[in-house]
């Protein structure tokens, strides 16, 4: 793992830029906060950032001022439009792809695993999983390890498909950074079907 920034548990740093899928968003850091994990979310711009239903976040800190630290874990959640942005972004690009090579947990939900093709980090894993909307843009040698699981780990990487896969990917995030009886806690508060 990569050097914890600031809590016992873990700290991942939350990339956002308008158009994230809100539902991946939330109830993600959602399972990581009640696992005691901290959590910054920080945007490729501050402000109102308008998420892929319309609902306004208001973004404080700009993901552009951490990328200097060092994170136990990155959460990239999808909406094409959120994708697009991190995509355009070369200093976005290179820092998961350094923060991958540290081993630095990465988790990536529904059109997010498209970044972590970007990075060539899905070269260098078993398996992964995506939302099937854009199952078509993963050349045929990533589609060789494509799953349709509903979440999928391969080795310092956490991929998932969709909003209704989003809370079983954040107890899998937790499990990785705060250990498998943390994530139990945490589910039996939630109810979750992980």
């Amino acid at each position: 793992m990569c050097n914890k920034a600031s809590s016992t548990t873990g700290s991942v740093l939350v990339i956002i830029a308008p158009g994230v899928e809100e539902t991946e968003l939330v109830a993600s850091v959602d399972m990581l906060r009640r696992g005691g994990i901290t959590c910054l979310m920080a945007g490729t711009q501050t402000g109102n950032i308008i998420a892929s239903r319309e609902v306004s976040l208001h973004i404080v800190e700009s993901v552009f001022d951490h990328l200097h630290q060092r994170w136990d874990g990155l959460l990239i959640p999808g909406g094409m439009d959120h994708v697009n942005a991190i995509l355009g972004s070369a200093p976005l690009l290179s820092f998961i792809a350094e923060s991958y090579t540290r081993g630095c947990l990465i988790g990536a939900i529904c059109a997010a695993p498209l970044i972590l093709k970007e990075c060539g980090i899905l070269h260098h894993i078993s398996c992964f999983t995506s939302h099937p909307a854009v199952k078509d843009q993963f050349s045929r040698e990533l589609l060789a390890k494509y799953s349709e699981k509903r979440v999928v780990v391969s080795g310092s990487v956490i991929t998932s498909r969709a909003p209704g896969t989003a809370c079983e990917f954040g107890l899998t995030l937790v499990k990785y950074l705060a250990g498998q009886s943390t994530a139990d806690a945490v589910n039996r508060g939630v109810l979750s079907h992980w």
